[in-house]
């Protein structure tokens, strides 16, 4: 009972009873047979009488009011103090205590316990009948609540105490208080055994609903069991269909990187005044960016390094209109400026790519001889390595002014562009390239940068265009390793012999 604090009222009212027992069976002729020492029994008599009360008031007011209160565990302290005293000293003066004690514990009980508990069911079955007249309110009051079975065991036992003082008056024998007494004992039982039943019946209903819970939900179950094998069935379909498309995406794919890599020139060429060395490192599939060399008669006449915006086939298909429309204007256009030719070249892609929103960069260079011609259209930078020469720079004018080019293909911009011209001698080197080159990244997200580009060039060995362009791309392999590249990669070098 001590770990079932819900259970107390059955304590309470156990051990009221067992203390009941003990005081009468104190009193039996026959307990004398059993124990011959008087004084014990009547010191057991004492001890139960003090302790039955404190217990009998703990029942009542679990049952009435779900607590036991403050003023119950203070009687229970003062009947306890009485019980102990009346062991060790004078009983009688002790036993006119206990009829004080209890005549204020049965007023508590009566005023604040039971009083209190009536009006408060009375109340709510009158709320809850709402038109139910008001004796058969009384009469559901008396019969199916815990206060209303206590009131009219009370009253009986009050009525019975009143006709048993007018027999006494009279002469005649208390017969009828013991009687009531027992009649209000087996209604304080039948309180717990109603109590008892309560809980049963909840526990039925509560079964029964579980029963009906379960069958609800092992149809819902069954239901949702036919909803997840169609789904998957339908997935299942869906998934295949997806395999079938994304095949046929990776073998359009493969086409067009096939296609895409036989317009570009799949080796160096092999001219008489300049060693060539290229990379050329999609991120994935088809590249945005495109070269190109333009040779005649043995000689290496120009190169082209470029970069479409965007990712895919799209920018892949643009490479190719871009390579094209270089490829004619330059041989057409040999006799003109190359920044006219860059200017007529960006007004013919202007009209190609009127329909999308793409543009393009590039680094254009005219070989004529020792004599180079450089345009660039918002292209990354052309660094330039003197032969002999441990440091290498980038492509610029001597008056630090801004001498590129809007990007190419892009309507309304209004393209001005202007050339830089130099000499070259044998072993000079030029690298041109794209942007993923400078903006590779290491694990810590460090970009690789122009600066230490321009280091890894000048430290780069010479003996030939090859081997600048390997130890370049060793350096930032060694740079950005752990990292996976997200953007094309093409890289140029040009040595001059």
């Amino acid at each position: 009972f001590a770990l079932r604090p819900q259970a107390r009222g059955y304590f309470f009212f156990g051990m009221s009873a067992l203390l009941l027992a003990l005081y009468q069976g104190a009193r039996t002729l026959f307990i004398t047979t059993i124990i011959m020492d008087s004084a014990a029994l009547v010191r057991i008599e004492y001890a139960a009488l003090f302790l039955m009360v404190p217990f009998f008031l703990g029942f009542l007011e679990t049952v009435l009011d779900g607590k036991v209160s403050l003023a119950v565990k203070f009687s229970a302290a003062v009947y306890l103090a009485l019980g102990i005293a009346s062991q060790v000293l004078r009983r009688e003066p002790f036993l006119y205590a206990w009829y004080l004690v209890s005549a204020v514990a049965v007023i508590y009980y009566i005023v604040f316990l039971l009083f209190r508990a009536s009006v408060r069911d009375f109340k709510g079955l009158k709320a809850d009948g709402g038109g139910v007249r008001f004796f058969s309110t009384i009469k559901n009051f008396l019969l199916t609540t815990d206060s209303g079975k206590m009131l009219f065991g009370t009253l009986l036992i009050g009525v019975v105490v009143v006709l048993d003082s007018i027999l006494a008056d009279s002469g005649g024998k208390l017969n009828l208080t013991r009687y009531a007494y027992f009649i209000f004992l087996m209604g304080a039982a039948s309180v717990l055994a109603g109590q008892f039943t309560a809980t049963y019946k909840r526990m039925e209903d509560m079964t029964d609903g579980l029963e009906r819970t379960v069958i609800a939900r092992t149809s819902a179950l069954a239901r949702a069991a036919e909803d997840r094998t169609r789904l998957n069935a339908e997935i299942a379909e869906a998934n295949r269909g997806l395999r079938n498309t994304m095949d046929q995406a990776k073998r359009d794919m493969a086409i067009a990187v096939s296609v895409q890599r036989g317009f570009f020139p799949s080796k160096p060429h092999v001219t008489r005044d300049w060693d060539v060395a290229f990379a050329f490192e999609p991120a994935v599939g088809v590249s945005g960016d495109f070269y190109d060399f333009y040779e005649r008669d043995g000689e290496l006449r120009g190169v082209v390094v470029g970069d479409v915006s965007g990712h895919g086939i799209a920018s892949g298909l643009i490479t190719l209109l871009a390579r094209n429309v270089f490829f004619r204007r330059t041989f057409e256009r040999q006799q003109e400026q190359l920044g006219v030719v860059l200017a007529d070249v960006n007004r013919e892609l202007v009209r190609e790519l009127s329909s999308v929103d793409n543009f393009l960069t590039c680094a254009f260079l005219r070989l004529n001889g020792n004599k180079v011609e450089y345009v660039n259209a918002a292209h990354t930078d052309t660094l330039f390595r003197k032969g002999g020469m441990t440091d290498a720079m980038v492509l610029r004018p001597r008056d630090g002014q801004d001498f590129k080019a809007p990007p190419l293909g892009r309507e309304g911009l209004d393209i001005s562009v202007k050339a830089l011209s130099f000499s070259v001698s044998d072993g000079d080197a030029i690298l041109v390239y794209t942007d993923c080159l400078t903006e590779g990244r290491n694990t810590k997200g460090q970009e690789y940068g122009e600066d230490r580009l321009l280091e890894a060039f000048a430290r780069a060995d010479t003996e030939n265009a090859e081997s600048i362009l390997a130890s370049i791309m060793i350096d930032y392999r060694n740079f950005t390793a752990g990292v996976r590249r997200t953007d094309d990669l093409t890289a140029v070098v040009l040595r001059k012999i």
